[in-house]
Parts: structure tokens; C-alpha cells; sequence
């Protein structure tokens, strides 16, 4: 039979694994084994070995494959069934010795919208089993993220689950500590599989290794394939692109509208989005707040300028968008009335994230019955064709390519390990850690609370994209959604403590642009005295010794 690509979900239901494939045919065929067993099955062009969770663990590319001798490809399956048998395991894993943290308590800090009492607790009450180690809940509360920061992390707790607009916040009191080498590796906590851009960008703190994202969303541009096809026209690559095809709507997309999700939860966030190509030198580490002094630059001409694009291009949208959630923009794009879409996926439905900016209630599959034909196509979101020099202040055009840089950080939820080196208490939660995000991720965050943020997750497309796509449009989206985390030019939203009150600030700005009709140049010229008051309350030295551990660099020297 003749496959095309393939898609495939897998569910952990006690003792089975359910495969289940996409096929050139109108039906789909499932099938259930054991799940003690290794089976290779073929999933986006790939040969994957599923172990007993359900993961994938080896592959190989089946263009390759079909390439191949049959009796060579199947020396290459039988490997990878030999290499997930536990064949030169490591017998260093603590899981192998008998109660290797006997008598050690972790404390465990969760937010509440976690529900961790009742969905850890056989997770919990297992991994105790096996470890010899205790374990003590401590739940606090976190409404969203207009909300400060709750203070009742505290300092005896070891393992620390919370939002990842929130790194700044914790990182601020020193609470955090590196990850240590030896849980680095693929068989621990696999550092190296997440994709380049999110560790290095946004969870490392001075370069070091610190914290474990568990889901970190990024914008995309959604646009209607089959209309820009027909029209001879291509996703837009930069944002003057972009404005182009919002202007000859009428051409390409007669009666169809646009959508950017510019509501008051995600107006900063959109703005940002917009921006920062403009505003972030790839030479500069610089880029919301002077590295050394701490003095604001969001009113540095890269930024205004990002903000009158914004403007331009919100002429040629409806305006209700100014009410507009990232959920809301994608129903749009998916139920036919707009043409184009900033927007990204949460999961199978689509569910607003809970760590963020977006709290709407708006169900992104409600409403979202899809034309006959509409064929909906991903990209980046575009690249900026100049960028500002803040050292020679002056604009340079971008010859060889765009400039490209994806923001994120923007809502998520993360993991880490409180300041404790070197006693029994940061080990266990190391391996605490290890078992609840690796081994049992699934069981432990149902979506939306885990995201895509791994090289290896890739795999498993269905599972981060919504329902109502096609096999092809989730591929594509996973593809696309990729390279943007992969990015070295990839930014974290806001990444200062107390990051709520200088994003009200900004919101408040950006309204005033948008509604009232305020200079951009003034507008923001405001937001940067008002920073610069608030980077001050707030102890300007933590302030910028914190920004500059989330940019890659050193605190400032006392």
C-alpha cells in the first residue's frame, strides 16, 4: 500500500501503546502491542523505535532506508531494537540501586493550577518507592501573569516548578542552582535536546545550564496556502512583505480579512513580536535595557519604528482585533473568513496557556469549520529588512538576509533545582526531576501545560498541534514552530524581575498608540522614564545584574 506522510499519537493506557497511522486510504488502521515491546514504525518520512513509554529513542530517515539493500535496513532496525533492549545501559542511573536516597526529603514547590496533590500523587508515591526518598508538596498560588510574582516560593524547598516569565523573579534572590554535568546527558536530563535558542537564549543564567523549560510558545504566521498559490504569490518573508499582502487583500483574498491578536492581555507581547527584528543587533547583547547601566531602550528608534508597522498594518485589519487573543486569531484563519493570522497552537484544543498572557476563556476549535479546499501554509514570523545600531545610531539594511528574531518566553512553565550543592537533597530532586519531566511527562503535564521545546519531540507531531489540521499543515507547523526555538537570535520577553510592572507600562503605551492616537516616539519616550523610575525602585544594580545573567554575561562587579 502506498503510505503518504504519517502522523501518529501514542497513548500510555497501562500495559499498551496505541500507534495510530494516517494512511493514503479514507480510514485509519490502529493497532495495539504490548508495551514491553520495541516497535519501528515510520512517522514523518522516519524509521522510529518506540521504548515502553512510548518514546522515541533511534530512527532513521526512510528516504534512506528505501534507498537501502532490504537486507541493510533490516540490520538497521533489528540495531535499533538492540539499542532500546538496555544494552550498555548506564548502571551509574540511581533508579538501579536500592533505595539510593533512603531517608532524604524533597520539598516540592508547585503552582496551584498544577493540581499536583492529586495528579502526582501515584507519580510521586512511585518514585518514592523506588528511591528510598520522601517527599513534601508545597502549593502556591499564581493568578496570572499581570500578577506579581508570589513570594511564598520558599527557601527550603529544593524543586521548583513555575511560570517562565518568572526566571528573572526567582533568579533575582539567588535561589537557583546550574545543573550539574552529570545530569546534563541524554540519559538524564537531556540538555542537548532542547532546541538551541530556548536553552541557550532563555534557560541558561551566565552561560550556565539552569532551567528545564517545559513548554515555551512561539508566535507564527498562519496564511491561506491555497489562495497565495493560486495568486502566484509566496509567504511573506519580511515584514514589508507582509504589509504588501495585507494591502492586496482584495486581490488574493477577496472578502477576507486579517488577524493579529493585538487584546489588552497580549498587546505588549504582539508589539514585542513586531519589534524586536528591528531593535536587536546581532552584535549587540543590549536590547530592552542597557547592559551595563540598566538605562531603557525601548525607545530606541528600532522599536518606534516596529510600532508604525503595527499601526500601518492594523489599518488594513478589522477592529475588533484590538480585542483579539492569539486563540481568537487562529479561529479566524481556520474558519475561513481571514487570509492571514499571527497565532500559535497550544495542544489538540487548543487551550488558552495558563502561565502567561493570554487568559481568555475562547475555545480555538469553537467556530472554526474549515471551506472546502482551504489549505493553510506556516511561517516564521517575518524578518526585518534594517536594524538599529545603538552603538553608531544609525540604521543598517540587512544585504544578505533578514534579520530574524523570534521572541518567546512570553508564557510557559518551567522547572529547577533550588540552591543547595552538593547535598543529598539536591540529588534526589535532580533524579525527582528527571523521572517527572522525562520519564513521565505525559502522565505529569497534559497539555497545554507542556509544550514542544525538544529536538526529540519532533517525532510526535499530533500531539502539539490542533486536531482540525491536516497531517501535512501539523508537519509543516512543528516544522516551522522548530526553527524558530533553534534560533541563536532568539529572545526572552522582558526577562527582569518584576517583569508585570514594566510590561502594565508598556501595555498602557501601546494603547495610547494604538486607540488615542499618540506619537509612537512620544509614547515610548514615557514608557522609558517609566522604566527607568521603576528599574531604580526596584534596586537597579539587582535589576541589571539579573538581565545581564539572562543575556549570557556576569553580574555587575560590586
Amino acid at each position: 500500500m502506498a503510505v503518504k506522510r504519517k502522523y501518529m499519537t501514542v497513548d500510555c493506557q497501562e500495559t499498551h501503546v496505541l500507534l495510530k497511522y494516517r494512511r493514503a486510504t479514507p480510514k485509519d488502521s490502529c493497532q495495539q502491542l504490548p508495551a514491553t515491546e520495541h516497535l519501528p514504525v515510520v512517522l514523518s518520512r522516519r524509521f522510529v523505535f518506540l521504548d515502553s513509554n512510548g518514546t522515541a529513542t533511534f530512527m532513521i530517515h526512510s528516504r534512506l532506508a528505501a534507498s537501502l539493500h532490504p537486507f541493510v535496513t533490516c540490520c538497521c532496525l533489528f540495531a535499533g531494537v538492540w539499542l532500546n533492549s538496555g544494552c550498555g545501559g548506564d548502571s551509574t542511573n540511581p533508579n538501579t540501586a536500592k533505595d539510593p536516597f533512603a531517608g532524604v526529603e524533597v520539598a516540592i514547590a508547585v503552582p496551584k493550577q498544577l493540581e499536583a496533590p492529586l495528579r502526582w500523587q501515584i507519580l510521586l508515591d512511585e518514585w518514592s518507592a523506588r528511591t528510598g526518598a520522601s517527599y513534601r508538596l508545597h502549593e502556591y498560588t499564581f493568578e496570572n501573569e499581570t500578577d506579581q510574582f508570589s513570594s511564598t516560593i520558599e527557601s527550603s524547598d529544593h524543586l521548583l516548578f513555575f511560570p517562565l516569565t518568572n526566571i528573572s523573579d526567582v533568579a533575582i534572590h539567588g535561589t537557583l542552582t546550574p545543573i550539574p554535568e552529570q545530569f546534563q546527558g541524554s540519559s538524564e536530563l537531556a540538555w542537548l535536546d532542547l532546541f538551541q535558542g530556548l536553552r541557550d537564549q532563555v534557560c541558561s543564567l551566565s552561560d550556565a545550564p539552569t532551567v528545564l523549560p517545559i513548554s515555551s510558545s512561539t508566535l507564527v504566521c498562519y496564511y491561506r496556502k491555497d489562495l497565495l498559490e493560486a495568486a502566484g504569490l509566496s509567504a511573506p518573508a519580511s515584514w514589508q512583505d507582509y504589509q504588501a499582502l495585507l494591502e492586496n487583500l482584495d486581490h488574493w483574498a477577496p472578502g477576507l480579512t486579517a488577524a493579529e491578536p493585538w487584546g489588552e492581555q497580549f498587546r505588549a507581547t504582539m508589539f514585542l513580536a513586531r519589534s524586536v527584528p528591528y531593535a536587536k543587533h546581532r552584535g549587540h547583547y543590549s536590547l530592552f535595557l542597557d547592559s551595563q547601566t540598566g538605562t531603557p531602550l525601548i525607545d530606541s528608534p528600532g522599536f518606534v519604528h516596529g510600532i508604525e508597522m503595527a499601526k500601518s498594518a492594523l489599518s488594513h485589519m478589522p477592529t475588533n482585533v484590538l480585542e483579539y487573543s492569539p486563540q481568537d486569531c487562529r479561529r479566524e484563519i481556520v474558519s475561513g473568513r481571514a487570509a492571514l493570522a499571527i497565532a500559535y497552537e497550544t495542544g489538540s484544543y487548543n487551550s488558552p496557556t495558563p502561565f502567561g498572557p493570554q487568559t481568555s476563556g475562547t475555545d480555538g476549535l469553537a467556530d472554526a469549520r474549515r471551506p472546502d479546499g482551504a489549505q493553510i501554509g506556516f511561517c516564521r514570523l517575518p524578518g526585518a529588512e534594517k536594524v538599529f545600531n545603538q552603538t553608531t545610531h544609525d540604521w543598517e539594511q540587512q544585504q544578505d538576509r533578514l534579520n530574524y528574531v523570534p521572541l518567546t518566553g512570553f508564557d510557559g512553565l518551567c522547572a529547577a533545582v533550588g540552591y543547595s550543592p552538593e547535598s543529598p537533597q539536591s540529588a534526589a530532586a535532580w533524579n525527582l526531576l528527571k523521572f517527572l519531566t522525562i520519564n513521565e511527562l505525559d502522565a505529569a503535564f497534559p497539555q497545554p501545560l507542556k509544550g514542544l521545546v525538544r529536538e526529540s519531540q519532533t517525532t510526535s507531531i499530533a500531539g502539539w498541534v490542533g486536531e482540525d489540521l491536516s497531517a501535512d499543515e501539523q508537519y509543516d507547523y512543528v516544522s516551522v514552530v522548530s526553527k524558530s526555538l533553534r534560533d541563536d537570535q532568539l529572545v526572552a520577553c522582558l526577562p527582569f524581575p518584576e517583569r508585570h510592572i514594566f510590561r502594565n507600562a508598556l501595555t498602557d503605551a501601546i494603547s495610547r498608540i494604538l486607540i488615542d492616537g499618540v506619537p509612537a516616539d512620544s509614547a515610548l519616550r514615557n514608557v522609558a522614564q517609566e522604566w527607568e523610575k521603576l528599574t531604580e525602585q526596584e534596586d537597579r544594580r539587582k535589576v541589571v545584574s539579573t538581565y545581564r545573567r539572562r543575556l549570557g554575561l556576569s553580574p555587575l562587579r560590586q
